[in-house]
């Protein structure tokens, strides 16, 4: 904002054209003393879309037809591509091995990003009074695209903050972790030192759960529920499938799928559903049959359709 007041503040609407507008962008793109490196095409993006929405406030509630828009006039600066980093080969196990020894609640904040996908943000500021063990969820109040959202926690996330809670003394009320959020990514930074990896970033465990969700088959729809994108596109670009997961897929396995997606059957249990890392998921009721199908069954999560014949509602089962 102070860019823009900067460069716009003492100028009328009718002033600002393309041209003008223009030259400003590349000017923008330019290193500066608030920005050494210029301002990034997601930034500039973002400046281009309220100087556009100001415009269109002026037309229709201002009495201002006339004036002519001029962010649909010139170029906008191209998005880079999106990250791809995920881990790879044994990087979990010695990350996690490392981040065990510096301080065990290290690991399991790398384990519990892994498990859910979500931002740092989010987890770091995650308070027990959010976390319902009964229906394993946790509920986020305020985040990055401004709407609550609601969370599964795989056995292996709840056992990371059943950890957690005992090292908090049996903690119920105030904040998860101890770690601020600055000294939790410096410790994870030494962490990623000291096992030999590199350019993994904390926010790349995001894209590596995402994925995951994905190679085990859930919607789209369902995993951008969890995940919080405000689209699809935006979680395309957080979606990055291993070669791998797909060549283990057989042909048949996407025939017998309702969604076009790699599942055993269209009814399959345990490897069907959330499990996010190895040993943890989160399947259906087993009681659940063809029959009830049409209706959802008592204690039924209105938040994540898991059953794959069907988008109904089913209650979440954890599986060890």
């Amino acid at each position: 904002m102070a860019d823009l007041k900067a460069t716009f503040g003492e100028l009328v609407l009718s002033e600002i054209n393309g041209q003008r507008l223009a030259l400003m962008v590349k000017h923008w793109e330019q290193p500066s003393d608030a920005h050494p490196k210029g301002l990034g095409a997601h930034s500039i993006r973002l400046y281009l879309a309220l100087i556009s929405h100001l415009y269109t406030i002026a037309r229709s509630e201002w009495g201002m037809p006339e004036l002519v828009n001029p962010v649909p006039l010139i170029r906008k600066p191209k998005l880079p591509r999106g990250r791809d980093r995920r881990l790879i080969g044994n990087e979990e196990e010695r990350l996690l091995a490392v981040c065990e020894k510096t301080n065990p609640e290290l690991a399991d904040i790398v384990r519990f990003a892994i498990e859910t996908a979500m931002r740092q943000v989010e987890i770091m500021g995650l308070t027990w009074d959010r976390i319902d063990f009964r229906s394993h969820t946790a509920f986020l109040q305020d985040t990055k695209n401004g709407e609550s959202r609601v969370v599964p926690l795989s056995v292996v996330a709840e056992d990371c903050l059943k950890q957690q809670r005992e090292r908090r003394e049996g903690a119920t009320k105030g904040k998860v972790w101890s770690y601020t959020t600055e000294g939790m990514r410096a410790s994870y930074f030494k962490a990623l030192k000291k096992a030999g990896i590199e350019g993994m970033t904390f926010h790349d465990l995001r894209h590596e759960a995402t994925s995951r969700l994905c190679e085990r088959g859930l919607p789209i729809m369902t995993v951008q529920a969890i995940t919080g994108h405000k689209s699809t596109q935006m979680l395309k670009r957080y979606t990055h499938i291993s070669p791998a997961a797909l060549v283990t897929k057989k042909p048949s396995d996407f025939r017998n799928s309702p969604h076009g997606r790699a599942f055993r059957s269209p009814h399959s249990r345990a490897e069907e559903f959330l499990p996010v890392s190895r040993g943890a998921a989160i399947a259906p009721c087993p009681a659940r049959s063809a029959e009830s199908a049409d209706r959802p069954p008592p204690g039924g999560s209105p938040v994540f359709p898991l059953c794959r014949a069907t988008p109904c509602v089913v209650p979440l089962m954890r599986i060890a």
